[in-house]
């Protein structure tokens, strides 16, 4: 019962006053829109979907996250070598016992500019709303009976999000190409605050995305997946690196197994004090039919923290839409 109450103590003031960091997603290449808004229409294909969730602790504290994307190029179906792309993206996260939630709608638009058949360069900018809540039905309190009632606290707020981003893909073929760029977040730095007092408001700290991600084939049915992220809010820094087989099933190029394993080194300072180091060990496993691919991970805690918190599991679900070039038609000369 005392850990409950601290717990919801804890809680109690995050929603008061702490900046929120973003989600940390283990497979950040498999949610493009949330790496760099100038990531939208960069994919081989016409369209694309995705869907994420994390569940990042269990104990001692619950921790969900999950998004939806979706982005489109107007590119007449890979005739055009510069074009427009739109995309949407939700973000929901809910954590504690406070029900602390996060939910943001973010409208997307980039325009890839082909400065060569095989380079190109691909600015993006993305614009949000922002909603946050949290409730008292779960809270506990070391007083007689257990209740609180809190005084001039609002249970809700909002802001509008502004976020940009700059992508350089270098492409020769299907299987071989490389993505380097970067995503800079809440540069508008909006105010939040739950108390109604402006001297409780707080600034959504910016956060910077620097980005590589590499698909190289090996052989005939062997590609090689290299991605790294160094990403860092406020005190937070983290570098994230996976490795990965994508193995070809069949002759026809539309089934593979992902194999692989990743990394994530954290950095964080609190109090002048900091800790640095390993955080976490992910394994990865993934599976590719047609246009569909899932891919699954479980990062293994090897931290300080790993003895009060679970691993966590996280899920990608990726569909892509191609489309049929239009034709050239001419008149057969015998008719």
């Amino acid at each position: 019962m005392l850990k409950r109450v601290l717990y919801s103590m804890l809680f109690f003031a995050i929603a008061l006053g702490v900046s929120a960091q973003d989600v940390h997603y283990s497979q950040f290449f498999n949610s493009p829109l949330n790496l760099s808004p100038g990531l939208t229409g960069v994919f081989n294909g016409n369209q694309r979907y995705h869907l994420n969730y994390k569940n990042q602790w269990n104990n001692p504290v619950g921790y969900n996250s999950f998004d939806l994307g979706a982005d489109f190029k107007f590119d007449k179906c890979g005739t055009k070598n510069s074009y427009f792309a739109l995309g949407g993206l939700l973000n929901y996260d809910r954590a504690g016992d406070l029900g602390l939630q996060h939910f943001g709608f973010n409208v997307l638009a980039s325009y890839t500019l082909g400065l060569t058949d095989n380079l190109k360069l691909t600015p993006g900018l993305n614009a949000g709303f922002v909603a946050r809540s949290y409730g008292w039905q779960d809270a506990l309190y070391p007083t007689t009976d257990g209740s609180f009632t809190p005084e001039n606290l609002n249970t809700s707020t909002s802001y509008f999000d502004l976020s940009g981003g700059l992508n350089f893909r270098y492409q020769t073929a299907w299987r071989n190409f490389l993505d380097i760029g970067v995503g800079y977040f809440h540069f508008n730095e909006p105010v939040t605050t739950f108390s109604g007092n402006s001297v409780d408001e707080d600034v959504v700290n910016p956060k910077l995305n620097l980005y590589a991600m590499l698909n190289w084939p090996l052989g005939n049915k062997l590609d090689l997946l290299v991605n790294g992220l160094f990403s860092s809010q406020d005190v937070y820094q983290e570098i994230v690196l996976n490795l990965q087989g994508k193995i070809y099933l069949g002759d026809t190029y539309s089934k593979a197994l992902y194999l692989g394993i990743g990394t994530r080194l954290a950095d964080i300072e609190l109090d002048d004090d900091s800790s640095t180091g390993l955080e976490s060990l992910i394994p990865i496993i993934g599976l590719q039919l047609g246009n569909f691919k899932a891919e699954f991970n479980y990062d293994i805690l090897t931290s300080a923290f790993s003895h009060a918190a679970n691993g966590s599991p996280e899920i990608s679900l990726m569909y892509n839409v191609f489309c049929i070039p239009p034709q050239v038609c001419k008149p057969c000369p015998i008719y």
